[in-house]
């Protein structure tokens, strides 16, 4: 119910009640004086004019109009006790009746007071919802300029790392240079020491001129352990990993290469080496054709120059130390930029007693092997 409608009804009741009491009031005033009115007629009024009455009987009129007189008064004494009681009854009604609307009037003021703080209260919340979407759009703002701030950062550090990648490569290209440059510089050295050494037989004794053998060439039929020489540096190549790798790769799909009839993979990376490989199945499904192309990683990162490799410790020593020279061959892969270490190699793994094919390849050709290949020849 709303406080209007509330009000609304209260008023009506109140008239209702104010109508009540003024209509019984006026009721008994009104009888008052009617009663009133006709006690004083009946004591000043004398008995009406008749014919005389007899002796005995006007002797006894002053004692009947006495008796007459006292009833009456009686009758309107105990009449206006009544209508006197019943007032202050009314009276009584009437008051109780007050104090029970105010009562209600002072219910009615807290109720307006509680709503009048709830009110407030409302528009408190109101004020702090528009306090916290301004906020929340101060945070949203905030956050998509944080979005931005970060994106350019991102783009910047993006800029930064390629210009450090191409700062990374320039100086690797530079320090292959300078180690090109050494070699070159080492190789005119020694090559000046022995100029300017005195020819053999220029003392008149007999001049020695050393003479290498070629050795005998025979075609790969057991183990075969294999390196790559490019850019001076050396490094062995996984070849036997990545080849199980792909049998057990194959293993695991021979149903999707039975379906489509070929199919394309990339083994590994295993020590930094990758096998791309291709098959393909024959007509009848009975035989693979197989050819594959090996990915190298960055040499001049991690393989080593011949000084290095020939050291004790190097990794060349540790990959050699722990084959069989009478069972194993060892294949070198040699570009043009390896040429003029291969010499130094060959020599130490003739001494270890170790047999060797050279494979060498134009630059920039990648290592790779198909179903119309030749299997290796070692010297």
């Amino acid at each position: 119910m709303s406080r209007r409608s509330r009000q609304k009804e209260i008023g009506v009741g109140q008239d209702s009640f104010l109508d009540l009491i003024s209509n019984i009031v006026g009721v008994l005033i009104i009888m008052v004086v009617l009663v009133g009115s006709q006690v004083k007629d009946g004591i000043f009024a004398g008995p009406p004019e008749s014919e005389e009455l007899p002796a005995a009987i006007i002797s006894e009129l002053p004692e009947a109009e006495e008796s007459a007189e006292s009833a009456v008064k009686k009758d309107v004494f105990m009449e206006r006790a009544e209508r006197e009681a019943e007032f202050a009854r009314m009276q009584e009604l009437a008051d109780a009746r007050m104090r029970e609307m105010a009562q209600q009037d002072e219910e009615l003021q807290r109720v307006q007071t509680e709503m009048d703080a709830v009110r407030l209260r409302m528009t408190e919340i109101a004020d702090e919802k528009e306090l916290l979407a301004a906020e929340i759009a101060s945070a949203d703002s905030w956050r998509e300029e944080v979005g931005r701030t970060t994106v350019a950062i991102q783009r910047e550090l993006d800029a930064l790392n390629t210009a450090e990648e191409g700062r990374k490569s320039e100086l690797s290209r530079l320090e292959q240079q300078a180690e090109l440059r050494e070699n070159e510089v080492v190789k005119m050295r020694e090559r000046l020491a022995l100029l300017e050494k005195p020819l053999p037989g220029a003392d008149g004794g007999p001049m020695k001129i050393p003479h290498k053998m070629t050795p005998i060439s025979r075609t790969v039929e057991t183990e075969e352990a294999q390196f790559i020489l490019k850019d001076g540096r050396i490094l062995f190549i996984p070849m036997n990993e990545l080849i199980a790798l792909f049998h057990r790769r194959m293993n695991q799909n021979v149903g999707s290469l039975i379906v489509s009839g070929h199919r394309n993979d990339v083994i590994g990376p295993v020590e930094g080496f990758s096998l791309h490989t291709k098959t393909v199945l024959s007509e009848n499904n009975t035989r693979q054709a197989v050819s594959f192309t090996l990915e190298t990683p960055e040499l001049t990162r991690m393989g080593e120059t011949p000084r290095m490799a020939l050291a004790e410790l190097s990794k060349f020593r540790h990959k050699i130390s722990g084959l069989n020279p009478r069972k194993t061959v060892i294949t070198i892969w040699v570009y043009p930029s390896g040429f003029s270490e291969f010499q130094p190699i060959k020599e130490e793994l003739y001494r270890l007693g170790f047999s060797i094919a050279s494979r060498p390849l134009p630059e920039h050709i990648p290592i790779s092997a198909s179903p119309d290949g030749r299997k290796s020849v070692a010297q």
